[in-house]
């Protein structure tokens, strides 16, 4: 009696179309559609703006000066049209993006290059868009990244990164020192909120001298913490006068910004700051009684100071600058082949951190997550390994969730949310809590067949919408919740000199936000944000992913109603506002670009 119950359950639950592995289920995907044709290819928009890594001298003090020489210059990747004004001063706009956390100005590449070429393409306005990168990461060792990207050879660039990054050996006569241990960084707990304000204050008037430029053309903003970055600079005020306004953040800017993020009062942070920092200050071994106070604050600034807490924001075993290379790496041995067999995973060595964060990607059931098969045993094309790491119905890391497509090949099954139970676990627990992503995932479930990427666009043709097994029952995902396209994503990883994900992001940045500004002491701590509430007098626009890191707090009122220009992006994920695709028009308007565009053209001084 009680198998032929469950017989009938199993039976009923697949005909609704419920579920697939309640039953241990499993279902083949349909084939994908014909993609759409492109309004403009990406060597268009190459042959017309021009991308360069600006380098701004600005040398660091105090502790801070024991970092290496190279970061003594802000990084800028600035975006213009290459017959537009050699000043930024004389362009129609110029938007200036902060990243959000564990990010580079990589982020800012595919969104801002777009928004320089359909500026002009379909208003005929020369605009400038700046992605900046935090002092840390003038850390990072990219040579290898770097030699590997000018080879267009899979085997080659896969050696290189290989040898340097993860077995020791020389490339070219040079060999990696490895990644920075927090002991080998004393100077980035001076890295904090005070630096990256101040460099941006340093980028703008080096860039656009003239304040009244600044003023009638300047749009600051950001995405995730980056938006509570820009609320930083606009209550900001250099010399701590509130009767002098020319160095104040608000009094040099047209209007502000937010992608996936909000612009708001200083004292609305502690509300929400869980949901852009993934990570919990007490698994950081920064457990403090009284969060608002100053001595909490110094207190964690001394766990700094003598290495009790990390300075930068890692996991040990878990989350390492390791993995956050790691992205990089495995982009740079797809983009010359992406739909070939990838041999990369089996060639990496057993670390712990690279091991757990194998298990938090691929793992199906408690059964598979103990004993196996692992990502390690599943064969995947190259540029499918790339988007399992970002694809929200394949990552279980919320925060980077992106709309990238989907995977086919072989049948697939869902993932149980068993990675939830590490909940409770010490030190682990805030990670997962706070990053895991509560998004319907799936898995690959053969060890046999070659799975491969279905892109964006081939999810959905015509009046089908729906992208579902051969049965046409089980839907997997639809049109309306992919807007991403894996290659101008995968680009960004690596393309040029700097990159999108950040090895080395400082824990003093996330103290400063959490602990100290937004509170009564922050000026006495040292950020003269005395423009509190100035904020409000700033033109805003925030751009929020209807599935980011944002909604869910706007639906429960944890964030508040705001008079700044507030839209909600159906299907979005937390990166898709920097990443849905800007030439595919025929299938997908992308909301992003226009919004922002239009934004500028509404606020900007004649």
């Amino acid at each position: 009696m009680r198998s032929n119950k469950s017989a009938v359950v199993c039976i009923s639950v697949l005909t609704s179309v419920l579920t697939l592995s309640g039953c241990g289920g499993e279902a083949m995907p349909e084939a994908p559609k014909a993609p759409t044709a492109r309004d403009w290819t990406d060597a268009e928009v190459d042959a017309v703006v021009e991308v360069q890594l600006e380098r701004i001298n600005a040398p660091l003090t105090g502790l801070a000066a024991q970092a290496p020489d190279a970061c003594d210059e802000i990084q800028v990747l600035r975006m213009r049209h290459r017959d537009g004004p050699a000043q930024a001063g004389d362009a129609d706009a110029v938007f200036m993006m902060m990243p959000g956390i564990l990010e580079g100005a990589n982020g800012f590449e595919y969104l801002g290059r777009q928004m320089v070429y359909i500026a002009e393409r379909e208003h005929g306005e020369h605009i400038e868009v700046w992605g900046v990168d935090r002092r840390a990461n003038c850390l990072e060792d990219l040579y290898a990244m770097e030699l590997a990207e000018q080879t267009n050879d899979t085997a080659t660039a896969e050696q290189i990164l290989f040898d340097y990054y993860f077995f020791d050996k020389p490339v070219q006569g040079r060999t990696f020192e490895g990644f920075l241990e927090s002991a080998q960084v004393p100077y980035l707990k001076e890295f904090g909120l005070k630096l990256a304000t101040e460099d941006m204050f340093t980028i703008m008037t080096t860039l656009m001298p003239n304040r009244i430029d600044r003023q009638a053309k300047l749009f600051v903003g950001g995405h995730s913490l980056g938006g509570i970055h820009t609320s930083t600079f606009l209550a900001w005020d250099r010399d701590g006068d509130p009767l002098t306004l020319d160095d104040a953040g608000y009094a040099n800017v047209a209007g502000a910004f937010a992608l996936d993020s909000i612009l708001t009062p200083l004292s609305d942070i502690p509300d929400y700051i869980a949901a852009m920092v993934p990570f919990n200050l007490g698994e950081l071994g920064l457990g403090v009684l009284q969060p608002g106070s100053h001595v909490a604050y110094n207190g964690a600034l001394l766990a700094l100071d003598y290495n009790i807490a990390p300075r930068y924001t890692a996991i040990p075993n878990a989350f390492t600058p390791r993995i956050l290379a790691l992205p990089e790496a495995i982009a740079l041995v797809a983009k010359d082949a992406p739909n070939i067999e990838s041999e990369a995973l089996a060639r990496l060595p057993h670390e712990p951190d690279l091991d757990f964060m194998i298990k938090v990607l691929h793992t199906r059931n408690s059964e598979n997550l103990l004993f196996g098969p692992g990502l390690r045993d599943f064969r995947y094309t190259q540029e499918a390994l790339v988007a399992l790491l970002f694809d929200d119905q394949f990552s279980p890391i919320g925060f980077l969730g992106t709309s990238l497509g989907h995977l086919n090949g072989g049948p697939l099954a869902e993932k149980q949310k068993i990675l939830a139970s590490l909940a409770d676990l010490p030190l682990l627990g805030s990670f997962i809590s706070a990053a895991y992503s509560g998004e319907q995932q799936h898995i690959a479930a053969s060890t046999d067949d070659l799975y491969y990427w279905v892109h964006f666009d081939q999810i959905g043709a015509g009046s089908d919408s729906d992208y579902t097994d051969t049965s046409g029952e089980y839907v997997f995902t639809t049109r309306e919740n992919e807007m991403s396209d894996l290659r101008d994503f995968s680009r960004s990883l690596y393309v040029g000199e700097t990159n999108f994900t950040e090895w080395y992001f400082p824990t003093r940045i996330v103290l400063d936000v959490a602990l100290a500004l937004p509170f009564e002491h922050a000026v006495q701590s040292g950020f003269p944000v005395i423009h509190r509430d100035a904020i409000e007098s700033v033109p805003r626009i925030e751009l929020i992913g209807g599935d980011g890191v944002i909604r869910p707090l706007i639906d429960n009122g944890t964030i508040a109603p705001t008079s700044a220009d507030r839209r909600i992006l159906p299907g979005f994920n937390h990166l898709d506002p920097m990443f849905a695709s800007a030439n595919s028009s025929s299938y997908f308007d992308n909301p992003v670009i226009p919004a922002l565009l239009q934004f500028a053209r509404d606020h900007k001084a004649p």
